[in-house]
């Protein structure tokens, strides 16, 4: 019932931005949308949000970190690159642009130069805790002359703590709307934040042998099928399911509403 209640509230606030940006394309209201889409692991909707968003502010620098934080949670690391570098190059003292580019280089195995970019960002920020652990992370700067290899750092040090809230919800709303290969999707990002999850991992398969036509296992011969009892008046279940029902109808308000403001 929390997630549920998670993503009313996710669904309520995305709603609220969407009909900031209806009123004026170029506010920056697109920056806690993307986030919101985020939130509910919506990173195809959150991507294509900032996307627009930097295209209708080009000199906005927090627009293009969020685009680079997405790009980077997504696992492409040169759109990360590019979109953080832009940042640096709107706004050169931004510390969310400088700790996010090096991130994305040491990941890519460029220790150098997300050594020089987390000292760049410690001079200006001294005490900044987050910076101190990447560059702890990265190690000892190399002594001597040849050129460092490209080693890519430890993904658990310098990866950035802000894992998506995405739930099996948002997945089981394209279920019952038939937007299987978006659910899909979703459960693919949730797999990949918590890969041991054999619920999830089953779900998946579930879908996967559905899209691909294979549909349910059938039944044992002689056997009856199945018949799903309906869930009791007032009984925790039917109450979710009615939630979720409500929730299907307001993504589909949601949507229609970006096709309006598009």
């Amino acid at each position: 019932m929390a997630a549920l209640e998670h993503t009313a509230s996710m669904l309520g606030k995305i709603a609220g931005y969407i009909e900031i940006l209806s009123r004026d394309p170029h506010s920056t209201a697109f920056v806690p949308l993307a986030d919101a889409y985020r939130q509910l692991g919506l990173l195809d909707d959150a991507i294509e949000v900032a996307q627009k968003g930097v295209a209708a502010l080009p000199k906005f620098s927090p627009g293009f970190i969020t685009l680079g934080r997405l790009h980077a949670q997504r696992g492409d690391l040169p759109a990360a690159e590019v979109a953080f570098s832009q940042a640096i190059a709107i706004e050169p003292d931004s510390l969310p642009a400088l700790k996010g580019l090096a991130r994305v280089s040491g990941m890519q195995g460029n220790r150098e130069r997300a050594r020089q970019l987390l000292e760049k960002a410690n001079a200006l920020q001294p005490d900044d805790a987050t910076v101190l652990k990447m560059l702890a992370a990265l190690g000892p700067a190399p002594q001597g002359e040849g050129k460092p290899a490209r080693t890519p750092a430890p993904k658990s040090d310098l990866e950035e703590r802000d894992a998506p809230i995405a739930t099996a919800t948002i997945a089981e709303i394209y279920v019952k709307q038939g937007l299987l290969g978006k659910a899909l999707h979703v459960y693919r990002d949730l797999l990949k934040a918590d890969p041991g999850n054999s619920g999830l991992a089953g779900r998946y398969r579930e879908l996967e042998r559905e899209i691909s036509g294979e549909g349910a296992p059938a039944p044992i011969a002689g056997e009856a099928p199945a018949v799903e009892e309906e869930a009791s008046v007032g009984s925790p279940a039917r109450e979710e399911s009615q939630i979720l029902a409500t929730l299907t109808s307001w993504l589909d308000a949601i949507r229609d509403r970006r096709e309006d403001v598009r």
